[in-house]
């Protein structure tokens, strides 16, 4: 069947007007790229809002990508940051991942690498292959997250199974190098094949020299090779495929020949790596093999396929498990406890799954001793005993098994840290704290709020200014707590009592808005200074950017009694209006000044414009049907105090011109030799395109060019030519000037 996109959206306008959700939320989406209908971003919006009147995540993400971009509605970050995470906390892994990059720049809300990794965290756990892939870089780099190569290396090779040639590419050098996997030059070429088999520019440049390495690492052309180095011209590629084959062959011929351990790595290499066939068929003749080398007695073949049946078919899981269990099988004897445990598919009897418990556990396995050691807590299947539950936690918790940690702890508190072997400190706040992050972020158990709010409020209330910054961002999101601004509020208050940048910033911030506090200016001033004094950039850039006004009749020439008064802070300010405050936008429009201010659904009703020469306008959009309004007031209006103290770099006066991440002027561009990647995904050049490098710095277009290329992270290489910086960024055509804004 031909494709017609006009036949396409008919269909999908019937499923719309008969309130099919996710038709709407389609449709609003077709209308707004214009695929079988002309581009129309009214039309996207009214079928994006008939689509969240049902609460449709897509139509949730969609409306907050717009307001991101002011496409269709003012550019409002807030209300985009309002509409994505309301899609993500639906579980929609792209707004999860949308959110996970908004807190990585500080798009509406402030900049935090912990947010970013708990938000990508969970768009990558449902399999969204850019999650998985910049998480990687996250562990490895321990922003966000404590450091651990071999979480990295976890993600990383999920993102290069989905087929990702840049986590293909990166996975192959970790093997060359070691970083986090084991050095094997054998799965380095594996995984460089299949980048460059796509192409993958990076892995074609360096495949020659890799090779080279790995002959360093005995993975040798002429091992590999059955004695001897290819001759004349060299293709990689053909060699890699050809090492693949070999490989895949030896295994083959060995498993046809009744070969059990060549059986089960065979249905491995179907599972895993064997990528010349259909999905479905991969997995029927990884089941294949995997079968044969259980009904041959395989140990791990048999304890893998007993796992693959728990939950679908416990008759065939207790099959194999069993034997597996009796040839010694760790995993098994685990798995096969369980199911007693539960009484799956067997009568329950927590003797018998404490017998397989220590079975497994003698051998070493800190899931089978915490398990254990529970049970001897609760007298499961064991006489109760409280020296034997420690005994068993506390082995299971010095491999680091988190869940035994927290066990340890409510068994007994005054227990040594089981972390540090025979050390005498308590578990005290810090480890407390330790423990919430690990629940918040799924570091090595399961993702659990309400289980990070009771660790948190532990290492809280004793004086813990980590956690409780954290609690505060709990209460202030209602997560694992019904939301509570107050609550919040108080202990970002205590936080940034001892000096914590980021609970001074969003206490700030608190008092910006009026979140949770009185709507105090002053007050949110006094705490973005000492978040700058304390390193926060972005409360840095805030106070660089504060400026106040003061507007009066034109005929009051005493200039006493202001009629407005004005504030600035980045892109949000406050008017007061005759006594009457509200908060603002703030835009700069040219050489002018802009706060737009009230409530109105689709915009804002008012607005005060300050121009270069001091004159003041008031604009009154109430009634207007198109938007447009001829000014209805004048004032004069001249800047008072000081926009910004020595302890953030002195008044604005003295400053040169500087640009907020938000797009205000931020002054000259400085050395553009570099070479970087972006830092997120990177959508083409708009006119007034902004991209954040890796390294922190900012740069703006700055030459008319508009040209669409999605990509996640690429390279980008700036340099000078013709008295300007030039930036190329990976796929597109050409080089575009830039200018350097942070």
């Amino acid at each position: 069947m031909e494709e017609d996109p006009v036949e396409a959206v008919q269909w999908i306008r019937l499923a719309a007007e008969q309130d099919h959700a996710e038709a709407q939320a389609m449709l609003g989406r077709l209308y707004f790229v214009g695929h079988g209908v002309p581009e129309d971003y009214s039309e996207a919006l009214r079928w994006y809002r008939r689509g969240i009147e049902q609460n449709n995540p897509k139509a949730q993400f969609y409306l907050g990508l717009m307001y991101y971009n002011g496409h269709g509605v003012p550019q409002d970050e807030s209300e985009a940051v309002k509409w994505i995470r309301r899609a993500a906390d639906q579980g929609d892994a792209e707004a999860q991942f949308e959110m996970g990059g908004m807190y990585s720049i500080g798009a509406g809300v402030a900049q935090d690498y912990a947010e970013t990794a708990r938000w990508y965290r969970r768009a990558a756990e449902q399999g969204y292959v850019d999650a998985q892939f910049v998480l990687w870089m996250y562990h490895y780099e321990g922003r966000g997250v404590p450091k651990d190569p071999v979480e990295a290396a976890r993600w990383l090779r999920m993102a290069a199974k989905q087929g990702h040639a840049d986590a293909q590419f990166k996975l192959g050098t970790l093997y060359i190098e070691g970083d986090g996997v084991p050095e094997d030059g054998a799965e380095a070429v594996r995984w460089l094949h299949r980048a460059a088999q796509q192409g993958h520019t990076q892995t074609l440049e360096m495949f020659g020299d890799t090779l080279n390495e790995l002959a360093e690492l005995d993975a040798t052309l002429q091992d590999a090779g059955g004695g001897s180095g290819p001759q004349g011209d060299f293709d990689p590629t053909a060699y890699a495929a050809g090492m693949l084959d070999s490989q895949f062959n030896n295994l083959l011929g060995a498993a046809e020949g009744g070969d059990a351990e060549a059986q089960y790595e065979l249905a491995v290499a179907y599972a895993e790596w064997r990528d010349d066939l259909g999905e479905d068929e991969r997995k029927e003749q990884a089941l294949v093999w995997l079968t044969r080398a259980a009904n041959q007695g395989h140990a791990g073949a048999m304890a893998e396929l007993g796992t693959l049946y728990m939950g679908t078919d416990d008759v065939m899981a207790l099959r194999w498990l069993r034997p597996a269990a009796e040839k010694g099988h760790g995993g098994a004897q685990i798995n096969l406890g369980q199911m007693y445990a539960e009484g799956l598919g067997v009568p329950k009897d927590d003797a018998e799954a404490a017998r397989l418990f220590r079975l497994a556990a003698d051998q070493g396995f800190a899931q089978a001793q915490y398990n254990l050691g529970v049970m001897y807590g609760r007298g499961r299947g064991v006489e109760q005993d409280s020296g034997e539950a420690i005994r068993w936690l506390r082995l299971a918790a010095d491999q680091g098994h988190p869940d035994a940690l927290a066990a340890l702890q409510r068994t007994e508190p005054a227990h040594t840290l089981p972390s540090s072997p025979g050390a005498t400190e308590q578990v005290d706040a810090a480890e407390q704290y330790s423990l919430g992050r690990r629940y918040d972020y799924g570091l090595g158990v399961e993702e659990d709020d309400s289980e990070a709010v009771r660790w948190y409020g532990l290492a809280a209330a004793g004086g813990h200014a980590g956690a409780q910054y954290s609690l505060g961002l709990k209460y202030g999101l209602g997560q694992g707590v019904e939301e509570d601004d107050a609550e919040a509020v108080r202990w970002f208050r205590l936080a940034a009592e001892q000096d914590h940048a980021g609970a001074q910033f969003l206490l700030g911030d608190a008092y910006e808005i009026g979140r949770g506090v009185e709507r105090d200016l002053d007050e949110a001033v006094r705490w973005y200074r000492l978040a700058a004094k304390n390193g926060d950039e972005d409360a840095a850039e805030l106070i660089r950017s504060l400026e106040t006004w003061r507007c009066f009749d034109k005929t009051d020439l005493s200039r006493r009694t202001p009629l407005v008064t004005l504030a600035r802070l980045g892109k949000r300010g406050g008017v007061s209006v005759a006594g009457v405050d509200y908060s603002t936008d703030f835009r700069v429009e040219g050489l002018d000044r802009r706060w737009n201010f009230g409530e109105y659904e689709d915009g804002w009703p008012y607005a005060l414009l300050i121009k270069p020469n001091g004159s003041g306008l008031y604009f009154d959009f109430s009634s207007s049907d198109d938007g447009t309004a001829k000014p209805s007031q004048f004032f004069e209006c001249e800047q008072s105090g000081e926009s910004a103290r020595e302890d953030v770099g002195g008044p604005l006066e003295s400053q040169p011109p500087r640009r907020s991440r938000q797009g205000e002027q931020l002054g000259s561009s400085s050395d553009c030799d570099i070479e970087g990647t972006v830092d997120g995904q990177f959508e083409g050049w708009d006119g007034d395109t902004l991209i954040k490098l890796m390294n922190g710095q900012i740069w703006e277009q700055s030459e008319y060019h508009y040209e669409y290329s999605y990509a996640y992270m690429p390279r980008v290489t700036l340099f000078r030519s013709r008295g300007q910086c030039k930036m190329w960024v990976e796929g597109t055509d050409e080089p575009v000037g830039v200018r350097r804004v942070k």
